[in-house]
């Protein structure tokens, strides 16, 4: 590594095929112009906005090193989907900062 100073070693984040094609800056960009879209046209409130994000933890063991940038936040790795065992959390919060709890 000493040749590239600028790549280190790090762990991939498991990332799901579908999870991946939703990450394009594209897409994000639209989802978020139709949210703001709906929230002037029913004229939404804080309380009224709620957001629920499904996650899943896989009980696996972790990924092997992956080559990446130096400093990279995020470097994902597309997992291979539902071939193994799982824990799901579904964290729920208002644009008012109200939460959820079950």
């Amino acid at each position: 590594m000493s040749d590239h100073p600028e790549l280190s070693f790090c762990v991939p984040q498991a990332l799901n095929e579908a999870c991946a094609q939703k990450a394009n800056p594209i897409i994000v960009s639209d989802h978020f112009a139709k949210l703001e879209k709906i929230i002037k046209e029913y004229s939404l409130t804080p309380d009224q906005i709620w957001n629920m994000d499904e996650m899943r933890f896989a009980i696996e063991p972790s990924f092997q090193k992956v080559l990446a940038k130096k400093g990279a936040h995020q470097v994902h790795k597309v997992s291979s989907g539902n071939s193994h065992e799982h824990i799901f959390v579904c964290p729920t919060i208002s644009a008012a900062r109200h939460t959820f709890h079950q």
